[in-house]
């Protein structure tokens, strides 16, 4: 299994990537009233490494990501900041807009 699953989404000319870690996707995750739900219909199509990953970034309007690997790699890439990244039950979550 490789370490990213991920489908791409377009949408009145934005280009829409959700990725997510492999060993998150499927899964629920609940705290308080926050639900983060890693929906295989929503994030699977296929998987991709790291390399990969950089390259669908670079091509990608807006991110949706969720996972601790995921997360991280946009921080690495300066396209989050690290103090704006929503956890539920320690699962961290992202959301990336590139503004042209």
């Amino acid at each position: 299994m490789l370490p990213f699953c991920y489908k791409i989404y377009e949408a009145d000319g934005e280009t829409i990537l959700a990725i997510c870690d492999s060993d998150v996707v499927g899964r629920v995750f609940t705290e308080d009233i926050l639900v983060l739900d890693a929906k295989k219909s929503f994030y699977f199509d296929e998987e991709c490494t790291q390399i990969k990953a950089r390259r669908l970034f670079e091509q990608a309007t807006i991110i949706n990501a969720t996972g601790e690997k995921a997360v991280a790699l946009l921080i690495e890439q300066g396209l989050i900041d690290a103090g704006r990244i929503l956890r539920v039950n320690g699962v961290p979550h992202a959301q990336m807009v590139r503004l042209q």
